[in-house]
C-alpha cells in the first residue's frame, strides 16, 4: 500500500467532487522509493498474468484449429487469421522472455564493468557503493514490456474476430 500524506489544505468535499468522471486533481505527496517499489510490483503482476494468459491464447488456437478440423471434416492446416494469432502469441513470448534474458544480460554486464571499475579505483565496499545505471537498461525492458502486451492484446483481438465471424 502507499504511504500517501495529504497536506492539511486539502478540503475533503473537493477530493470526491466529479469534473468529466474523474475525480478533481489534489496535492498528495507520495516517496519516489514507493513509486518504484509500487511499479516493479504492478509490472511484475502484469508479466505474471500475460505469461498465462499468452499460454491460454496459444492453447485457444490450438483448439479452434482442432475443432474447426473434426466439424468440416477438412485435414486442412489452420485459418489464416489465426496463424496471425498464432503469430502475435509468440512475439509475446518472446519479448516476454527479452524482457528478462536480455536485461539480465545486460545488467549483469554493468555490474561487472563496474565492479572492475571500482576495484580499479580500490573502492573497498564495492556492494554497497552507488553507481548511476545507464537508462538503456530500464528502457529495454519496458520496451520489452509494451511490447508483450501489444502483441498479446492484439493476439486475442484476432482470435475474437476470428470467432466473431465463424459464428
Amino acid at each position: 500500500m502507499l504511504a500517501l500524506e495529504i497536506q492539511p489544505e486539502l478540503d475533503l468535499d473537493q477530493l470526491f467532487k466529479f469534473k468529466n468522471r474523474r475525480i478533481m486533481k489534489k496535492k498528495v505527496k507520495i516517496k519516489m522509493s514507493e513509486i518504484s517499489k509500487d511499479t516493479s510490483k504492478y509490472s511484475e503482476k502484469a508479466s505474471e498474468l500475460s505469461h498465462k494468459l499468452m499460454i491460454a491464447g496459444i492453447a485457444v488456437i490450438w483448439v479452434i484449429n482442432n475443432v474447426g478440423r473434426n466439424s468440416i471434416n477438412d485435414n486442412s492446416n489452420i485459418h489464416g487469421q489465426v496463424w496471425w494469432a498464432l503469430i502475435l502469441f509468440i512475439l509475446a513470448l518472446a519479448f516476454s522472455i527479452g524482457q528478462y534474458f536480455i536485461v539480465a544480460c545486460l545488467s549483469e554486464w554493468f555490474y561487472h564493468k563496474k565492479k572492475k571499475f571500482l576495484e580499479n579505483h580500490e573502492i573497498v565496499d564495492i556492494e554497497n557503493s552507488e553507481v548511476i545505471e545507464p537508462n538503456y537498461i530500464e528502457n529495454l525492458t519496458w520496451f520489452c514490456f509494451y511490447a508483450k502486451h501489444l502483441f498479446l492484446i492484439s493476439g486475442y483481438i484476432v482470435t475474437l474476430i476470428f470467432m466473431i465471424s465463424k459464428f
